[in-house]
């Protein structure tokens, strides 16, 4: 078997914590790693930085569960399932996706899906003010984010 994807470790993460204990990321990545039943092989694949891939992989995957509000972290580098988080883990065993994790979520995304109609502001970032200058056109923004003046108030201001 391959080294998964970061959704597959999110229902291995979720039923190492069901536990009721706060864990380490290594502890974590260890007790995964073990219900994945991976190949030596697998286990030495790394990440052109020399990370593991593995590492890489289950740490998504705790990352985006935390942004979906079912895991929490206490303290640095030490997780812990949410209330939400156990009950998406009775709910769904086997497999939880970054589909369901969002779906079960009350947070506000920080970045709208693709596609999405919606020009609103996220509701975790509308009161910083230079998040709504993004509404306008991607050269303004980018513009904005390199520390140049857009072009557009440089026409409206000669």
């Amino acid at each position: 078997m391959a080294v998964p994807g970061y959704q597959t470790p999110m229902a291995p993460v979720l039923r190492v914590l069901a536990g009721g204990r706060a864990l380490s990321r290594k502890e974590i990545l260890a007790q995964v790693i073990e219900m994945i039943d991976l190949s030596a092989e697998d286990l030495s694949e790394l990440l052109p930085s020399g990370d593991p891939l593995v590492k890489n992989r289950v740490g998504w995957s705790i990352g985006y569960l935390k942004q979906a509000g079912l895991i929490a972290q206490p303290r640095r580098g030490i997780v812990e399932i949410t209330d939400r988080g156990r009950s998406i883990a009775v709910k769904h065993p086997d497999r939880v996706t970054s589909v369901r994790a969002r779906a079960s979520s009350s947070v506000t995304p920080l970045v709208q899906p693709s596609g999405s109609a919606s020009s609103e502001v996220p509701t975790a970032c509308s009161s910083w003010p230079h998040i709504r200058q993004w509404r306008g056109s991607k050269s303004r923004s980018i513009s904005w984010l390199m520390g140049q003046t857009p072009r557009a108030s440089l026409s409206s201001a000669s």
